[in-house]
């Protein structure tokens, strides 16, 4: 595990993890880039996304051994509470956010971390900072 990531600490999204382990352009060179300068942070929803998506036991020992080398900030109950508040208040807005998306954005904004993502519907989360990655 990495060092202590807080000052300008970047939670990768999903999405844009799929983008590297597919060295898809550009985000496959964003994500390289801000790894190497260790400020890159994952969380346990994040791996386990990861892994459900793989295509063989090698290809997820691929995915942790990359992941393994990132620092990895778990949700605490606090954190899922806020999480379910957030998804309450985007849904009373008319905007339905998967819970798992909602704790993302409720870690981000806990632990002053940019979210870096290809999902539109974080534009709209209160208090969260995206990576601006265009």
């Amino acid at each position: 595990m990495a060092g202590n990531v807080t000052k300008n600490g970047i939670l990768v999204d999903t999405s844009v993890w799929i983008s590297l382990f597919r060295n898809t352009a550009p985000h496959a060179e964003k994500l390289d880039r801000v790894l190497r300068q260790g400020r890159v942070v994952t969380t346990g929803i994040v791996k386990a996304e990861l892994l459900q998506g793989v295509n063989s036991v090698k290809e997820g020992e691929r995915v942790l051994s990359i992941l393994e080398a990132v620092e990895s900030m778990e949700i605490d109950e606090k954190l899922w509470l806020n999480a379910g508040w957030l998804a309450f208040e985007m849904r009373k807005k008319g905007r339905i956010v998967p819970l798992t998306d909602a704790a993302l954005g409720a870690l981000a904004t806990a632990r002053d971390l940019l979210l870096y993502t290809l999902d539109k519907h974080f534009d709209t989360m209160p208090g969260l900072k995206l990576y601006p990655w265009a």
